[in-house]
């Protein structure tokens, strides 16, 4: 059966009630402006001031690869309604797409960081505290 493809508008709508609170908070933060764009340099000044072991643990690298593998994802599962938008329209959805996979990515990617980052440095030295030292 041929799925019935959403409008422009409807993914346009869906896409701000679906990031509407993380936008907001990216903005208040100085970490998007008020097109949504990402401001690089506010981030990645925000990010060099994380514990260093914390810091370790997060990959542009990671992120790219990620979000190349989600946009390639997307594409595949809405390749039947690629057709149905013009130039602008597909210009303006890759462009949203490319910022939700990367945003997506990179939050994943710091909640493994932090994650590692609070086993290694608090939990593993807490539970060897506790394990008496064999004589």
């Amino acid at each position: 059966g041929q799925k019935k493809c959403p409008s422009f508008d409807d993914i346009m709508q869906w896409a701000e009630k679906e990031f509407k609170d993380d936008g907001c908070v990216l903005k208040q933060i100085g970490w998007i402006d008020d097109e949504g764009n990402e401001l690089q340099d506010a981030v990645m000044a925000d990010l060099a001031t994380l514990q260093p072991g914390l810091q370790a643990g997060l990959s542009e690298d990671k992120v790219s690869e990620c979000a190349a593998d989600m946009l390639a994802e997307m594409a595949e599962e809405h390749s039947d309604c690629a057709d149905k938008f013009n130039e602008e329209e597909t210009a303006a959805l890759e462009g949203m797409a490319v910022r939700i996979a990367n945003y997506k990515c990179f939050m994943e990617q710091f909640k493994e960081a932090c994650s590692s980052f609070i086993q290694s440095e608090y939990v593993q030295p807490l539970l060897q505290s506790l394990t008496p030292e064999s004589p």
